[in-house]
């Protein structure tokens, strides 16, 4: 790995970055500065302080990636492209409204860019996790981010991420990417379990999850963006998807769903229990089948849970594999259930 440090004016950074020489690093976590941070990072850049940090370049494959100094290019490129004010003599003004001595200032001053040749881009994504591991820097999120960035599924939760961090920059707790994976989560599997736990499942299971699902979840919420509230995440997901979480159970959510679309509630849990089948026997405690006919009688989808317990009971029965004693588990035979199924 090769590592050289030169001083590099404002104006040939930007140059670089403007042309596409310098690009954003596939895991680098979301912008974090507000417009106010921004403009006094300009303002010290302008004092002749931008040597006190280092922008780090990592290079792999031919091509050069901002590994750290994210918010701090930006910044840059922003006033110098006039989306940025600064405060001159008590006037805000964009790079092109300032004087030309002050104009020249900025772009002749010098930046400390530090460029690593790395072998790989693991090497790079090394270097990014020590830079940002640090009280209140790297967060829980940004570095699982980092870890699984090239699943097309997290790809797609952090496209979410960033339309979310753009409506509450600069301060966002909880984090956009949780928030955005908790969402996805939740729609993709109807398991509505804890926040952090939803992230981590998430990225754990990206490779696994529905693809068309997802897509369909992203445009769904990019659309319904201004009804995200970050403080109240399961009645954001209500409002986005219009979907009600019913049970802590997923299947019996997904019956829901199902019976709600029209299809009848006795098939739609019976189907929902073949989707969490594992080999070739299903498993189900009686507790759990008087939940699934109360969440439909809640839902309105029927008017006596009673007797859709009972039918239910009735057609698992003709299904069992073990006899257990009244009240417990009932095991079936899953090409028995579906037989069942396909006589209703």
């Amino acid at each position: 790995m090769l590592v050289y440090t030169p001083l590099i004016t404002v104006e040939n950074f930007i140059r670089m970055v403007e042309r596409g020489e310098v690009e954003v690093a596939p895991f680098q976590r979301l912008l974090t500065w507000s417009d106010k941070e921004m403009a006094e990072y300009v303002k010290g850049v302008l004092e002749g302080l931008a040597p006190l940090s280092t922008i780090i370049v990592g290079r792999v494959g031919g091509r050069s990636y901002i590994v750290d100094g994210l918010n701090r290019t930006t910044a840059l490129s922003k006033f110098y492209r006039g989306e940025l004010t600064i405060s001159v003599e008590g006037r805000r003004m964009k790079f092109g409204e300032l004087p030309p001595d002050l104009r020249q200032r900025f772009l002749s001053a010098q930046l400390l860019v530090t460029f690593v040749e790395a072998d790989k881009e693991e090497d790079l994504r090394k270097i990014f996790t020590i830079v940002n591991k640090r009280p209140r820097q790297l967060t829980y999120a940004d570095w699982l981010y980092a870890q699984h960035y090239d699943k097309p599924a997290v790809q797609l939760a952090r496209r979410l991420a960033e339309a979310i961090a753009q409506r509450c920059r600069p301060k966002c707790r909880p984090h956009p990417f949780l928030v955005a994976t908790a969402l996805l989560y939740w729609y993709v599997t109807r398991n509505f379990v804890k926040e952090y736990r939803a992230m981590e499942n998430f990225v754990k299971e990206a490779d696994r999850l529905d693809m068309e699902r997802l897509r369909k979840a992203v445009e769904e919420a990019l659309a319904r963006i201004h009804q995200i509230d970050i403080k109240d995440l399961r009645g954001s997901f209500e409002r986005v998807f219009g979907i009600t979480q019913v049970s802590k159970r997923p299947w019996i959510n997904v019956a829901v769903e199902e019976a709600a679309r029209g299809k009848a509630p006795e098939r739609a849990i019976i189907e929902a229990l073949l989707g969490r089948c594992v080999g070739n026997m299903c498993s189900v405690y009686l507790m759990d089948l008087k939940e699934a006919a109360k969440a439909m009688a809640e839902a309105g989808l029927v008017a006596d849970p009673a007797r859709l317990l009972r039918r239910l009971k009735k057609a698992l029965d003709r299904c069992r594999r073990i006899k257990r004693p009244k009240g417990v588990r009932i095991d079936c035979d899953v090409e028995a259930l579906r037989r069942v199924l396909e006589e209703l």
